[in-house]
């Protein structure tokens, strides 16, 4: 198609008020197209817009009349052809809303509220070369780069045949016992001169500790890295109407949030359904937003209580199949909620929610700040994709998870106590339901990370999972195998923790006195496979992020913050976190 003369009409080179197109326009955009439209209506039109085969594709259907795609080439009379987000940064907010920071082409004043996390100084990346990949830092005082869409054919069949989910649980189960009771067995081949020290039960005791609890996690955390391939997408372009359930906030993390959902790419209907909160400008900034992007938002005054209370009054106005849920401050990727959605219907009629992949950009200013937060969210993402295989209770937090609406009514929604999330996902294994989770379906949240957050959030984990089994009647009623071994582990984890802390207390000082055994077997038998699940974790990831056009920054550090989340480390600081009793809120 080619725009000439005769396909413009008086008026066309206004900016339309009661579109989008008004609201992202900055005031250079507004000005540009004030000044070249009349000046080419004037003299004469070159074509500016060239658009090929398939170019309508991809768009989200409050985008689909524009018939552009981010990637459209842009030939004005006094530029080449190239990325739209690379030529006009402002007009590429109008067409892909891949940038948050639409709303604020400009800087923000000092004093104005930065959305989530948002540098009010740092200028947004340049998006470099087109077809390259946009450099993501894990700071939250860093601006997000441009996001394109995830392509249609990330998920679909690649002719590699699968295991069956029975058969690669009890891989990772028996891998995990096998390789636990072996460290032990060539741990004590070694410890003659330790058992002649302090006998050979209290020798084998410190082993189990120092080395066979240790290696068989790290081999169950490996194992189930290398056999978590989900299943390949039956639904690429799913149109399932979604209902997402946004929380208070303040106005400009609600806005963000909202702009996030108006440029999602599902083809289905999207509703959404927010809390007002206390503050009457964030309900009267949220309404103001769902009009100009063309949402329709249902909004729920403010109520006291718990927030289990206006969630559950949310689930009573969602009319669509599937509700998504969120947590405040967290930003979805333009594809998230189609790829949630397409893997939801991809998965067997038991599999009643999905999980995102969530990417955690620290809140810190510290030097080591950005690497804390890439080991952090290599760790979560390892420890979910762990859950999903296992059917494990803590796949999903609620912090970006989409459910069939039907089930969570038949669970009666979430409960008033702290571990709601938790219970929700334990009350479901007990029917026979799963949650998994889906990579590819990022989402971006932002929270102080410091290096004891892995071990203080293991302590975390095992109060959520004890409120869950007591207030759905312990762990027996779960009706799979390996969500009953995945809760066991969760629960006991911290026990382990104060066990393993302990023996190395002790590993350490016969170490000083030339008995180099114990630390010597962790040496050999432990860390080379931890540290290839963290080779592992990484290349994933890498894998992930490239599918979706983004690149993590290499912060300074990064090494000795992954060396940090090893569990000699992260065990002490989940014993402490233990004994002072300092219970960590679920990341985010």
């Amino acid at each position: 198609m080619q725009v000439g003369v005769g396909d413009l009409e008086a008026g066309d080179q206004e900016p339309d008020p009661g579109t989008r197109e008004g609201v992202l326009l900055g005031p250079a955009d507004d000005l540009r197209h004030r000044h070249e439209v009349p000046g080419q209506l004037g003299f004469e039109i070159d074509p500016m817009v060239h658009l090929g085969a398939g170019h309508q594709e991809h768009m989200a259907g409050l985008h689909r009349v524009d018939g552009q795609e981010a990637g459209a080439a842009l030939v004005a009379p006094h530029e080449g052809a190239g990325e739209l987000a690379v030529h006009d940064a402002g007009e590429d907010a109008g067409h892909e809303g891949g940038s948050y920071a639409a709303l604020n082409p400009s800087p923000p004043a000092a004093d104005t509220p930065s959305m989530m996390g948002r540098s009010d100084t740092a200028p947004a990346p340049d998006a470099g070369p087109a077809g390259a990949p946009a450099e993501l830092r894990l700071r939250a005082a860093a601006p997000l780069p441009p996001l394109r869409p995830v392509t249609d054919f990330v998920g679909l069949p690649t002719g590699d045949g699968s295991l069956s989910l029975q058969s690669r649980q009890a891989i990772v189960e028996g891998g995990a016992v096998c390789w636990a009771v072996g460290c032990v067995g060539v741990g004590a081949l070694g410890a003659r001169s330790l058992a002649g020290l302090v006998t050979w039960p209290y020798a084998l005791v410190l082993l189990a500790l120092v080395v066979g609890v240790p290696g068989g996690l790290a081999a169950l955390r490996t194992l189930a890295l290398l056999l978590a391939d989900p299943p390949a997408v039956a639904h690429v372009r799913p149109n399932t109407p979604v209902t997402v359930v946004v929380p208070a906030a303040d106005p400009a993390t609600t806005v963000a949030m909202l702009v996030a959902v108006a440029a999602q790419d599902h083809d289905g209907v999207v509703r959404v359904v927010a809390r007002a909160d206390t503050d009457p400008g964030s309900a009267r900034a949220a309404a103001v937003a769902a009009r100009d992007l063309r949402l329709a938002l249902d909004t729920i005054p403010s109520m006291p209580g718990h927030a289990a209370d206006w969630r559950n009054a949310a689930l009573l106005r969602v009319a669509t199949p599937l509700v998504l849920t969120l947590a405040p401050g967290t930003c979805l990727h333009p594809s998230a909620l189609r790829l949630l959605v397409a893997r939801l219907e991809s998965c067997p009629p038991a599999t009643v929610g999905v999980a995102g992949h969530l990417l955690i950009r620290n809140q810190r200013r510290t030097t080591s700040a950005e690497a804390l937060a890439r080991a952090w969210t290599f760790e979560l993402d390892a420890h979910q994709r762990a859950e999903a295989l296992l059917t494990g209770p803590l796949v999903a937090d609620g912090s970006c998870t989409l459910f069939r609406t039907d089930a969570l009514r038949a669970v009666n929604g979430w409960p008033t106590i702290e571990a709601r999330d938790v219970v929700v996902t334990w009350r479901c294994l007990e029917r026979g339901w799963t949650i998994t989770s889906e990579p590819q379906a990022l989402a971006f949240t932002a929270t102080a990370v410091t290096s004891a957050t892995p071990g203080r959030e293991r302590a975390g984990a095992r109060h959520r999972v004890r409120a869950a089994a007591r207030e759905s009647g312990g762990t027996t009623r779960l009706a799979r195998r390996a969500s009953r071994v995945m809760a066991r582990i969760d629960r006991a984890r911290p026990a382990f923790d104060v066990l393993c802390s302990l023996a190395w207390v002790q590993a350490l000082v016969l170490a000083g006195f030339g008995q180099v055994s114990l630390v010597g077997g962790y040496l050999l038998l432990v860390a080379p496979v931890s540290l290839a699940g963290l080779a592992l974790e990484r290349r994933q990831h890498r894998e992930v992020l490239d599918e979706a056009g983004l690149t993590l920054a290499h912060p300074p550090h990064r090494w000795r913050a992954a060396l940090a989340t090893l569990d000699p480390f992260q065990a002490v600081v989940g014993t402490w976190g233990l004994l002072t009793r300092r219970r960590l809120r679920s990341t985010p």
